[in-house]
């Protein structure tokens, strides 16, 4: 275990009055042998801690150690229910709302039950908002670039590269043959491919 990792919550958890009851019960219920290592792959990101090994992080992440539990069952339990309840559970790909865009967007404004009108279509207003809410305007905002959360991490922490295939310049072959099994594994038999 690193030593830069302590067996006590962010800062920001440590503020009582930033906490709802909800959240203070959902804490009280983590599991004392994980504790606070849940959060490496965040750590990794820059959020809590520096973590020095990409390795060890990528490790504990494949054994489906992260803040919330295993990725892919996060994942493969929303994906079933946008399949079960799709009025209720839209789910969206980064790369394909990367490379589509425009009809992700139309997907999301239908799923919130409103869709643009024709005259919104004609007048540039579906361009707008994906200039508006795209990569390069949200990261490039003053509060994005200089800004910290109140525990303080910097807001910037939060934007990489915004590119689809970016993972190539972190994870090595092996590292990549790895994830593919898994999730191979993991989702084998649902439809849903990563």
């Amino acid at each position: 275990m690193p030593s830069e990792i302590t067996p006590s919550p962010p800062q920001y958890l440590q503020q009582e009055e930033t906490l709802t009851q909800e959240c203070k019960d959902f804490i009280s219920t983590l599991p004392k042998e994980r504790g606070w290592l849940t959060s490496h792959l965040y750590q990794y990101q820059g959020f809590w801690y520096p973590v020095r090994h990409l390795q060890e992080v990528f490790n504990l992440f494949c054994r489906g150690v992260s803040l919330f539990g295993p990725f892919w069952d996060h994942a493969l339990e929303y994906w079933k229910l946008s399949i079960e309840n799709p009025d209720k559970v839209l789910f969206l790909k980064f790369e394909d709302m990367k490379n589509q865009p425009g009809t992700h967007l139309r997907r999301l404004e239908g799923f919130l039950g409103f869709p643009f009108s024709v005259g919104e279509e004609e007048s540039g207003l579906v361009e707008e908002i994906l200039k508006l809410c795209s990569f390069d305007n949200l990261s490039s905002l003053e509060v994005n670039r200089n800004g910290k959360l109140t525990s303080g991490e910097e807001n910037k922490v939060f934007f990489r590269r915004g590119v689809v295939g970016d993972w190539k310049n972190y994870l090595s072959t092996e590292m990549v043959d790895r994830i593919d099994r898994i999730t191979e594994e993991k989702f084998s038999g649902s439809g849903l491919v990563i």
